[in-house]
């Protein structure tokens, strides 16, 4: 049983959280009833859940000796000796044959999509991580890819205002670790387990939370008002501008920010949110009344 746990752990399942968005086909596309995509949807959530399980075991292999000098990855199974080495790279290369293998079941598309996620991950590990911006730039990259397929995979092609919105969204929850990460640092040698952070500093990140949470709001309400959907559905920006009100009250608050991927499963208001925004979003959608006209 401990062996499993720490199996399950090094996999990052929890973290498999990020990959909700590929369901972004499904809810702004308007087939919350279409049984056939939800499928796809759901076979292309499990692809990208297994490569990125691959891809997060694969790093703690490489950053083993980085992630001792962290407070909290020092414990994960790598780092602990919970897992070998060796064992690690033959869990993520299970992991990874076992995404590809169902991207290929959906269709050719979604494999290469997938390609393209490992590409941007091998950069980032390799090169992009220690450039500051770049290295969060990158990040987003990871929600675009995983974005542009959920779309795709049900047959619609993606306005530029989600992508701008979900770029500049990925960017501020990117730019809040990076604070978060930095806000944590107590001594110097705590740089080794990031160096990218003795790049940054508390002022200019402070500059690109703000930056990116307005740029994130700004597309947001484009996105509902002028592309060609229902013009009631601005009645949804007070929940998203609360949400990303709360998340960085939160983060200079020191409560999360560090692992935002964490905040969708145990933060009960950015859940909440989330909740009330979906409800509020589909229902304005589906039945189509209109409050306001642009």
């Amino acid at each position: 049983m401990t062996k499993l746990k720490a199996i399950i752990s090094l996999l990052r399942i929890k973290s498999w959280s990020k990959n909700l968005i590929c369901f972004a086909g499904v809810i702004f596309g308007g087939y919350l009833t279409e049984y056939t995509y939800w499928v796809l949807s759901i076979k292309l959530f499990i692809s990208f859940g297994f490569v990125s399980s691959s891809v997060y075991a694969f790093n703690d292999v490489i950053d083993r000796k980085l992630d001792a000098y962290h407070p909290k990855k020092k414990n994960r199974p790598i780092p602990s000796g919970k897992i070998t080495f060796r064992t690690g790279l033959i869990i993520s290369g299970i992991s990874l044959f076992l995404g590809l293998l169902v991207s290929l079941l959906i269709s050719s598309k979604v494999f290469w999509f997938l390609l393209l996620y490992l590409i941007n991950n091998l950069l980032y590990n390799s090169l992009f991580k220690k450039l500051p911006i770049i290295d969060v730039f990158c990040i987003s990259a990871g929600f675009l890819i995983r974005l542009i397929a959920g779309i795709y995979i049900v047959g619609d092609v993606p306005t530029i205002w989600i992508l701008l919105c979900t770029m500049f969204l990925a960017l501020f929850l990117g730019f809040s670790k990076r604070k978060a990460e930095l806000d944590s640092i107590k001594k110097d040698n705590d740089y080794q387990q990031r160096p990218v952070l003795k790049l940054y500093n508390k002022k200019f990140l402070d500059s690109l939370v703000n930056e990116t949470a307005l740029g994130a709001l700004i597309c947001y309400s484009l996105f509902v008002t002028v592309s060609s959907k229902n013009p009631s559905l601005v009645i949804t920006i007070p929940i998203v501008y609360y949400a990303l009100a709360y998340y960085r009250q939160s983060l200079y608050k020191h409560q999360l920010g560090e692992e935002p991927e964490m905040v969708l499963i145990n933060d009960l208001t950015i859940i909440t949110c989330i909740i009330l925004w979906l409800l509020a979003y589909s229902f304005l959608y589906y039945t189509k009344i209109d409050f306001f006209s642009i």
